[in-house]
């Protein structure tokens, strides 16, 4: 099994990579967007951020049901999000209803995978091996090198004993490599230090990683539905 950039890496953890940010649902008022983990809600009064883990969703209180009927809106449907009714984070009209339950549901399905799959319960704790030797790198060299053989070792193992998961991981790695070409490959058009590189070289190289990207993502859907 080949190895991925994430799985050379001596201090690597369960990190996400990096996802753009998703659009569940969007009208002229509003744009509620899932953005690792939490539900951003942005509207004409500014932008809010909640964590979807543990978010509730739940009838109005008299007091938010009659403010608004003094703005003259209809509140039948209208929810709040929250996490206990004296934290309420917003007021939402009911056509969003479906799509922040699902939002929700969705996240606290993965965060009950996250620690309940076995894969990943043992994935977490060979992360966790890699930390501590890394913490010992300067202070103790011996135990740091012993520390992460043994965590190569059992993730090695993992691995084998693990296989779709360790496809999944090595996907994800090969699709945060990708987000970062893309990024790169967007500044090759509008930065040159000193100068040095013709318009169409520098178009040249943003397309030579763009190829390289989309290669990656290929590589990466193959990996997923194999």
């Amino acid at each position: 099994m080949g190895q991925s950039l994430f799985w050379e890496r001596e201090n690597c953890g369960m990190e996400e990579h990096k996802k753009k940010m998703e659009t569940i649902y969007a009208d002229k008022l509003r744009t509620i967007q899932v953005d690792n983990g939490r539900l951003v809600i942005k509207s004409i009064r500014g932008e809010g951020r909640y964590d979807l883990h543990g978010m509730t969703m739940a009838s109005l209180t008299s007091a938010i049901t009659n403010s608004l009927r003094n703005k003259g809106i209809n509140p039948e449907g209208w929810y709040s999000i929250q996490t206990n009714p004296a934290n309420v984070y917003a007021v939402l009209p009911p056509e969003t209803r479906e799509a922040v339950a699902n939002a929700i549901a969705s996240y606290e399905k993965q965060i009950y995978e996250e620690t309940h799959n076995p894969a990943n319960v043992e994935r977490k704790r060979i992360a966790a091996l890699f930390q501590k030797a890394t913490q010992q790198k300067y202070t103790n060299p011996d135990a740091y090198y012993q520390g992460i053989r043994a965590a190569k070792d059992a993730l090695a193992r993992w691995g084998v004993q693990y296989p779709k998961a360790a496809a999944m991981e090595k996907a994800n790695d090969m699709r945060s490599e990708a987000f970062l070409k893309r990024q790169l490959a967007s500044k090759m058009l509008t930065y040159d230090a000193d100068g040095s590189l013709t318009s169409e070289n520098q178009r040249k190289q943003h397309d030579s990683l763009i190829a390289e990207a989309d290669k990656l993502e290929e590589e990466a859907t193959a990996l997923e539905n194999e």
